[in-house]
């Protein structure tokens, strides 16, 4: 059943999903080939396959130059700049009955928040421990309650241009 089930799969379902195919080695036959990534449902041995080295005659993929990996790092983080001041400025037109001290510590804790998500995601590319996960944790989990306050402030905005 369970042969059968992974015949299928192979079959009529990866080839819809865009996962790449990877290149093996077979070493016990010395063969090439391109395969899907092994799923979870997947046993096989490890010393069976080796994925292919430089030295194979198909093409390898080539990495990103680190000016296209820092561009894209940068949009990011500009654009939750963006996010953190307008939520700022909407809490603050909103909120005007507070003291210039309790908006200026608002103003830090939102660029402090502001610049966790991006570091804590090439911190978790890069390394696995415990303090890297907890910290990329707060940073995603501070990222999905931004969404909600953002659209919150949109929504507020569109209230006040309405009335």
């Amino acid at each position: 059943m369970r042969a059968s089930l992974v015949k299928t799969v192979d079959r009529y379902l990866l080839p819809y999903l865009s996962l790449p195919r990877i290149l093996f080695f077979d070493s016990y036959t010395g063969a090439l080939f391109r395969r899907w990534p092994y799923l979870t449902w997947r046993r096989f041995r490890a010393s069976q396959y080796s994925v292919a080295t430089s030295h194979s005659s198909l093409p390898q993929a080539q990495p990103l130059p680190i000016s296209r990996i820092a561009g894209f790092v940068i949009a990011i983080q500009l654009l939750l700049f963006v996010f953190h001041a307008f939520v700022f400025e909407s809490l603050s037109y909103f909120f005007d009955g507070y003291d210039p001290i309790s908006a200026k510590a608002l103003a830090a804790g939102l660029f402090l928040l502001s610049v966790t998500f991006v570091p804590g995601t090439l911190l978790a590319h890069r390394y696995f421990n415990k303090p890297v996960r907890v910290f990329y944790r707060f940073a995603a989990t501070w990222l999905g309650i931004l969404n909600f306050i953002f659209l919150a402030s949109v929504a507020s905005w569109l209230q006040l241009g309405l009335t």
